[in-house]
């Protein structure tokens, strides 16, 4: 079935379901992204040059 715009209704999922599923493992900070710990930003950012 396909909604207004022309595209499947659940789109970019194949059901409700699975939209739900993905959801919830947002919900869950299942999803990061990896980054260094704050410790390291902080040792580097004295480093940097300040832009006037």
């Amino acid at each position: 079935m396909e909604g207004s715009s022309g595209l499947p209704r659940f789109f970019p999922f194949c059901s409700e379901r699975c939209k739900l599923i993905d959801l919830g493992a947002w919900f869950e900070a299942d999803y990061r992204i990896p980054a260094k710990p704050e410790e390291d930003f902080e040792d580097s950012a004295g480093d940097a040059p300040l832009i006037p």
